[in-house]
């Protein structure tokens, strides 16, 4: 996750936002996790924009764990 408040508030508010949306047809306490691991799989993991090249997996999987520790953060 980036050290930048302006991407961290980015990256939190599309967790809400798919919250929002998936809170009908998912079990309540799936919920958050759910999304927030969703953004730091998908999101995250990749890179805030499309590579140049794929991005090795070792840093997919460094992003994802930084990004859902940011995210439980308050």
């Amino acid at each position: 996750m980036s050290a930048d408040p302006d991407i961290t508030a980015a990256f939190r508010q599309a967790a809400d936002d798919l919250a929002t949306l998936i809170r009908p047809y998912v079990q309540a306490h799936l919920v958050d996790d759910l999304a927030r691991r969703y953004v730091a799989d998908h999101l995250a993991a990749p890179g805030w924009r499309p590579p140049l090249r794929p991005a090795p997996e070792d840093w997919k999987t460094i992003r994802a764990t930084n990004t859902r520790r940011a995210l439980e953060e308050p």
